[in-house]
């Protein structure tokens, strides 16, 4: 019963959201040109900033470490 409500409401709402789009489309146009280049600086920096931060690929390869051998001291131990 809950989901089916939820269904119910989920569809009334985004109904309701394109009937307002669709009343208010020229003014919505006009507010997302005037954001649209904030919102591209933002990405834009936000895109330096994960480049900044993610190393190099040279720098995440590293050399395996080789165990060193077992000491005869442990060998007797494991035994």
């Amino acid at each position: 019963m809950k989901k089916a409500l939820y269904l119910i409401l989920g569809a009334i709402v985004a109904i309701f959201g394109i009937l307002l789009l669709k009343i208010w489309w020229p003014f919505f146009v006009v507010f997302l040109k005037g954001v649209l280049g904030p919102i591209i600086i933002l990405v834009g920096v936000i895109i330096f900033i994960i480049g900044w931060m993610t190393p190099a690929k040279e720098e995440t390869f590293e050399e395996p470490l080789l165990e060193p051998e077992a000491k005869p001291e442990e060998e007797e131990k494991k035994e």
